[in-house]
C-alpha cells in the first residue's frame, strides 16, 4: 500500500517505547522523555484519525482515501493494523477487545484468519499490487500464516487464551 500505514505507524509506537526502555536501562535518561512522547503522540494521533468504530483502518492512500473502513465497498477491515494495535498498546480496554471481536467476526475462517475482508473484485490503481490477483488468492483476502499468530498473541495478551489456541488449531 502506499500512503500512510496504520500497522507501521502502530510499529513505530512500539518502538519508541522500546527505546524509552533502552535508553532508562542504559542511563540515557534525557531521551527517555524525547521517545515516549513520540510514541505518546503517533498513538493519539492513530486513535484520533484510524479508528473506524469497531476496527482500525488499515492504511490512507496517497490521495489520504481511508482503506479498511467500514465506509469502503471492499476490503473493509483488514488483520494487519488491528494485531498491531493491540501489540503496540495503541488499543487498550474496551477499543482492544472491540478490535480483536472485529477481527473474529469479520476475519476468522475454519482455515485461519483472511487479510482482510470483502476481497477486491477489480483493480485498483491507489492499492496496487493487492487487487491484482483474484479474489481469496495471494494478498486479495487470503489466509496468510505469518499473520495469524499476531492474532493469537493479540487475543493473549488481553488474557484470551482460549481464542488463541483456536486461531492455532486452524492453522
Amino acid at each position: 500500500l502506499m500512503g500512510v500505514s496504520v500497522m507501521i505507524a502502530c510499529q513505530f509506537v512500539l518502538g519508541a517505547n522500546l527505546l524509552a526502555e533502552l535508553a532508562q536501562k542504559s542511563g540515557r535518561v534525557l531521551d527517555v522523555e524525547k521517545y515516549k512522547e513520540m510514541a505518546d503522540e503517533m498513538k493519539d494521533r492513530i486513535n484520533k484519525h484510524a479508528w473506524d468504530g469497531e476496527w482500525y483502518m488499515r492504511a490512507f492512500d496517497d490521495n489520504g482515501t481511508p482503506v479498511g473502513s467500514s465506509k469502503s465497498k471492499e476490503g473493509k477491515i483488514w488483520i494487519e493494523s488491528n494485531t498491531w494495535a493491540i501489540l503496540s498498546g495503541v488499543a487498550e480496554g474496551e477499543r482492544a477487545v472491540k478490535t480483536l471481536d472485529s477481527i473474529k467476526k469479520h476475519l476468522d475462517t475454519k482455515y485461519g484468519i483472511v487479510l482482510f475482508q470483502p476481497a477486491y473484485t477489480e483493480y485498483h490503481k491507489e492499492l496496487g499490487y493487492v487487487s491484482v490477483f483474484p479474489p481469496g488468492l495471494k494478498e486479495n483476502a487470503a489466509i496468510f500464516c505469518h499473520t495469524n499468530p499476531w492474532a493469537m498473541c493479540a487475543e493473549a495478551m488481553l488474557g484470551r487464551g482460549e481464542q488463541a489456541f483456536k486461531y492455532w488449531k486452524t492453522i
